[in-house]
């Protein structure tokens, strides 16, 4: 309990001032913090492509996190204004203060993602949940948008792999099987030449 006026309004600005900072970092800043807290606990793999031979295409993924829970990708868009959109729409919307902006709506590749990847996951280990998940800016208001795939803000993520794993009645997958899946993904998973 602080008793001290001066020690409770320091207090008070330390919150405030921590508050600001964190709002002012870029969605992926925020989610790099975040899930810093969970990375010694699961397979996190940053800046990945996926090469499809088929296609002759390379996709992106930002975030490839492989829990007990299953595998979730994880799509980061940076925006901060109101987001409009539903699951159908092929754009969605981003209604900032001063201005509106269109935007690919990520449900349509992640759900292309989801099956390249269980192509690849299948042969390891069958039947893993492969989960899709968009993530935007503590400052995004998200609370208009009609869609079944999980969107949370960037300071959630951890939180909410932890929520998702304690939701399990035994884990789907040991870390044992989390190790062998990364390692079996990884020969067709490309690092970005940035982060190399």
């Amino acid at each position: 309990m602080i008793n001290d006026p001066v020690s409770f309004i320091a207090l008070i600005f330390l919150v405030v001032a921590l508050t600001l900072a964190q709002m002012r970092q870029n969605t992926y800043q925020q989610l790099k913090i975040s899930l810093k807290k969970v990375q010694r606990k699961y397979q996190i793999r940053n800046s990945f492509r996926v090469r499809v031979e088929k296609e002759d295409r390379i996709y992106y993924i930002e975030h490839l996190i492989i829990t007990p829970a299953g595998i979730y990708l994880v799509h980061v868009e940076d925006r901060k204004g109101k987001i409009l959109g539903s699951e159908e729409d092929e754009k969605w919307i981003d209604k900032g203060k001063r201005k509106e902006e269109e935007f690919d709506n990520p449900t349509i590749l992640l759900d292309k993602l989801k099956k390249i990847v269980k192509e690849q996951v299948d042969p390891v280990k069958k039947d893993v949940p492969i989960k899709s998940l968009i993530v935007f800016s503590i400052r995004a208001s998200i609370i208009d948008l009609e869609n079944e795939t999980d969107v949370i803000k960037g300071t959630e993520i951890s939180n909410y792999l932890r929520d998702d794993e304690q939701l399990l009645d035994e884990p789907i997958l040991t870390e044992t099987d989390m190790n062998v899946i990364y390692r079996e993904l990884r020969p067709n998973l490309y690092r970005d030449k940035e982060e190399e």
